[in-house]
């Protein structure tokens, strides 16, 4: 008999990042909305390093880097204007967004697909063996 998957902590967790993306944009050349993203990949799949996930985010030919969770964040956290009186509640929103999902999935990576306009992903995998995380676009001239 084979055991079901833990996913009744899944959807709880997908609810509670499109609370914290809910009105969210990435700041670009072209500001784009945060949304959540959720992949079922299988169970042979034992990390984000492995070949399908990359071939699921990106078409044939088209360029794909993986970096660090916190390369998704830095764009907004290493800016002056983000800590100022203006800005200074969006930075507080990501900072919690990137808490979040860093106590709650693993193998968090950050995928850049494209070259000048770019689809940006921030993806973990979620006990559940799910991936779960983050997508938005951004432009880079």
């Amino acid at each position: 008999m084979a055991q079901a998957m833990p996913n009744d902590t899944l959807q709880p967790a997908i609810d509670r990042l499109r609370a914290l993306v809910d009105g969210l944009w990435y700041p670009s050349e072209t500001d784009a909305p945060v949304t959540v993203v959720v992949w079922p990949i299988p169970p042979s799949e034992s990390n984000l390093a492995g070949p399908a996930l990359p071939q699921e985010l990106a078409a044939a030919g088209t360029p794909i880097t993986q970096h660090p969770a916190e390369q998704f964040f830095q764009p907004i956290l290493s800016q002056p204007f983000w800590h100022s009186p203006q800005g200074d509640h969006l930075a507080q929103r990501y900072q919690s967004l990137q808490a979040v999902l860093q106590a709650s999935l693993s193998h968090l990576r950050t995928y850049r697909i494209g070259q000048v306009d770019i689809t940006l992903y921030l993806i973990g995998q979620h006990p559940s063996g799910h991936y779960l995380g983050l997508k938005t676009n951004l432009v880079e001239t």
